[in-house]
């Protein structure tokens, strides 16, 4: 097996055609069908099923092509950590955070980031825990940041530490009717008869995500957004949110503050999520350590408070 059958195996993949694969690899369609025949050859099986629009992997080709992508990278990785040993500071890093997570710790740790590595691409895909995981094993990842991971939920390809836990506010738009009233503020089933707008993913479900949040069944009213729009949606209407309680703070949400309630909302874990024995570039190795100390000393300030 070489690199290049890995390679054209990949571009198949990717491109849905012999055809296409071979304009990407700036080769013949007899050459790349060629290498993926050896390489078949050599696997003892078939990787490709041809159809009349393309092709697509078969079972094997697709763990064969999971393998490939994390070989595929590490060598990325041995080349950008050599070219960062000689003083070029390029490569990219690839890794996972939601939105909430982003607007909370993780912008002033990239900002610290580029301070060093101004000339390395970053590439940020969606971090909730159902995208990121199969990605990191896919070797599409270098990491991922994510909310809630299982506890007790052993992962032998994978390292999980504790970043800290975030603590969740309930936010009104300024001169909201219920921060006049603590009684009312106070009452679930009386914030229950508030619309609310949650953040969640397209694959959250609405009565999981709202039990975890406050403990009770969701109200009739529920909207599902992105942490980028929260704000948005609670500066024109009297709706509820439970968002982190750092987001309060960031200039996005100056119009929003914290409902003063008795009313006891969750706190979620976040996790730096890795895949197990894969090494680092010294460019991800520092991204990882921005992260930790901007959330350290998040919670550090969150716990003062």
């Amino acid at each position: 097996m070489t690199l290049q059958q890995l390679i054209a195996l990949l571009a198949v993949h990717e491109s849905g055609s012999i055809r296409a694969a071979a304009a990407r690899l700036f080769q013949t369609q007899a050459a790349v069908t060629k290498t993926i025949k050896n390489l078949e050859a050599e696997m003892n099986t078939e990787l490709l099923i041809r159809e009349s629009r393309g092709v697509r992997l078969t079972k094997d080709g697709e763990t064969l092509l999971m393998h490939a992508r994390r070989a595929l990278r590490e060598l990325e990785i041995a080349r950008e950590t050599i070219n960062m040993n000689h003083g070029e500071l390029m490569g990219k890093v690839n890794f996972a955070v939601t939105p909430a997570v982003m607007m909370t710790c993780l912008t002033d740790a990239l900002q610290w980031f580029k301070t060093r590595y101004p000339e390395v691409n970053l590439r940020i895909e969606d971090g909730t825990l159902m995208n990121a995981l199969p990605l990191l094993r896919q070797g599409l990842l270098d990491f991922a940041v994510v909310i809630g991971f299982p506890k007790g939920r052993a992962v032998k390809d994978l390292d999980v530490e504790l970043l800290g836990e975030i603590e969740t506010r309930i936010a009104v738009r300024k001169g909201h009717e219920l921060l006049n009233d603590y009684e009312r503020a106070s009452n679930i089933e009386e914030l229950r008869k508030f619309e609310w707008v949650i953040t969640a993913d397209k694959h959250s479900d609405v009565a999981d995500r709202f039990h975890r949040v406050l403990g009770v069944e969701p109200p009739e009213k529920v909207t599902l957004c992105t942490a980028q729009v929260v704000s948005a949606i609670l500066e024109r209407s009297d709706a509820l949110s439970a968002i982190p309680r750092a987001m309060l703070s960031k200039p996005e949400f100056t119009n929003l503050v914290e409902l003063p309630t008795d009313v006891r909302v969750g706190r979620h874990t976040l996790e730096l999520v890795t895949p197990a024995g894969r090494p680092k570039t010294p460019a991800i190795e520092f991204l990882i350590h921005c992260l930790r100390e901007q959330t350290r000393s998040l919670f550090a300030t969150s716990e003062e408070e």
